[in-house]
């Protein structure tokens, strides 16, 4: 019966030694929801704050924001025409890249023959050994190579831009063909 007893008055013990414990953690359970609560509700209120502003909270460009005085169809018009300067600007820089580039290869290529003369005219003179020769070799054949790979990118580059070039000039074919279509359009719905 004592031991019944003690059992008890420890059982009695230890979960009166838990309440607190449990009750620290639920404390910061709650605090951590309460903290969560408040930080929603500030996004909430940011959230309410951009609407009341008119933003738009959406994801997008938002080329029409700042139209100023224009509308519909003269802003349409403005913007087409600051993109197609823009393209433009793009095949220009692109268009001078090349060139770059292409002179730069031009360059490398007298380089690497001027190099090959000088190795060459160094060997029958016997100023370097056989071994240096041969490296100096490899190392020009690797340079060719690498001014092989360069010619090639220059060339895709070129028939690339070549290619935007063309669909750029059909686009706006079209587009003059499509604005041509409906001021006829608009001109017979008028006369009738």
């Amino acid at each position: 019966m004592k031991s019944v007893v003690l059992n008890l008055a420890l059982v009695m013990g230890l979960a009166l030694a838990a309440q607190p414990m449990q009750a620290q953690q639920s404390k910061g359970k709650e605090k951590a929801k309460k903290e969560k609560l408040e930080k929603q509700a500030k996004e909430k209120t940011a959230d309410e704050e951009l609407k009341e502003k008119g933003a738009n909270t959406g994801k997008g460009n938002a080329y029409g924001k700042n139209k100023g005085e224009l509308k519909g169809k003269e802003f349409g018009q403005q913007r087409s025409a600051e993109m197609r300067a823009m393209q433009e600007q793009k095949q220009r820089e692109l268009d001078n890249s090349i060139e770059e580039g292409e002179a730069k290869v031009k360059e490398a290529d007298e380089k690497i023959k001027r190099s090959k003369e000088k190795l060459e005219r160094a060997r029958q003179e016997g100023s370097i050994s056989e071994e240096d020769y041969k490296k100096g070799k490899e190392h020009l054949e690797m340079a060719e190579e690498e001014m092989v790979k360069v010619r090639e990118q220059l060339k895709r580059a070129g028939e690339e831009r070549k290619r935007a070039m063309e669909e750029m000039e059909a686009y706006r074919e079209k587009s003059e063909r499509r604005a041509h279509e409906r001021e006829e359009l608009e001109e017979e719905q008028g006369e009738k």
